[in-house]
This record gives structure tokens, C-alpha cells and sequence, in this order.
């Protein structure tokens, strides 16, 4: 998406001419995009290990580090014997990049990660928390914070009576905070 880093998973060797199933598992390490729905983003974006297999046999495995946080670019594509759009490296081909073999067969299956009871259960009572507001220093803080903007706002709205000029308006705020 933004090309930080790109993880290439290939065979030492080229594939022999003939009939092959090649296959590629992913396992990501996340939760999934269900932590979306707690207004959490902990399940996006995180590691994963992928395996290329060729014929049953394990040819690579590799390390994801770093996932894509949400979805490709609403205008790529998802092509299927050919590369019309942006091409996955351009060190390796550039489209369109029409594959030559004859593909028999493809099966996709996308097991997405779901939230067991106790995520939910966790997801829950962090919102409940949240809701709630802040609580002991924190609360002391945000009370802080707010009699300061209410001073501010107080002293903006005396300059506006004043009817003070840009530069005189900004010296009477900053005196009227002291």
C-alpha cells in the first residue's frame, strides 16, 4: 500500500513443465476486523507467516511483519491470469503480464479471524469504561484542561466587548489568562 516493505514468498527452483497445484496459506496473528465494531483498531494491521506450497510440498515460509490496516486501493483489481493494473513488483514484470499456462482450477478461501466471547466480553467493558470518563488524576487533568478553555473562552468574549484591534485583542487574552 504505501511500499515500506514488500515480502516476496518464491521457490528456490522454477516449476517443472506439467500439472501443478501450488497453494498459499496465510495465518495472521490479529483478531480481525471485529475490534472495528468497539471502536478499537487492535485486530488491523498486525503479523502474519505465509506458506507457498507446490504440489503438497512446503517451498517457503516467510514472516509478515506488517499487514495491510484495512483494504487495497478501492481501484486496483483482483485479476486472474493476467496483471492489467498495478503489478505486484515491478522489479519482476510489468503489466499487463498474461499468464501462459492453461489454469484449471482456483479455489479461494478466506477464513476471517473472528472474536471469541472473551475479546467481546474485554471490547465491552473497555466502550462501558470509556463512557464512563475519565477517572482519578485523569479527572483531575480533563477539570484542568476545561477551566482553562473556559477562562480562554472568557477572556476572548471580554475582548470582543472591548472591541480591541487584532494585535491588542491577542496581548488583553494573554494578560487576562495570567
Amino acid at each position: 500500500m504505501l511500499d515500506l516493505e514488500r515480502v516476496k514468498w518464491e521457490a528456490s527452483e522454477a516449476l517443472s513443465p506439467g500439472s501443478h497445484v501450488v497453494a498459499f496459506d496465510f495465518k495472521y496473528d490479529g483478531i480481525g476486523v471485529g475490534t472495528l465494531e468497539y471502536n478499537n483498531f487492535s485486530g488491523l494491521a498486525q503479523p502474519g507467516t505465509g506458506t507457498l506450497k507446490v504440489d503438497g510440498k512446503e517451498v517457503a515460509t516467510k514472516r509478515m511483519p506488517k499487514t495491510l490496516p484495512m483494504i487495497l486501493q478501492w481501484d486496483e483489481s483482483f485479476d486472474i491470469g493476467s496483471d492489467t493494473l498495478t503489478g505486484v513488483n515491478d522489479a519482476d514484470y510489468k503489466p499487463p503480464f498474461p499468464l501462459t499456462a492453461k489454469l484449471n482450477k482456483l479455489t479461494i478461501k478466506v477464513d476471517r479471524p473472528q472474536l471469541s466471547p472473551a475479546d467481546i466480553k474485554k471490547f465491552q467493558a473497555a466502550m462501558q469504561s470509556a463512557s464512563d470518563g475519565p477517572a482519578g488524576e485523569d479527572l483531575d487533568l480533563v477539570q484542568k484542561i476545561e477551566a482553562r478553555v473556559d477562562k480562554r473562552e472568557d477572556c476572548r468574549k471580554q475582548a470582543d466587548a472591548k472591541k480591541l484591534g487584532p494585535f491588542d485583542r491577542i496581548g488583553f487574552v494573554r494578560e487576562c489568562m495570567k
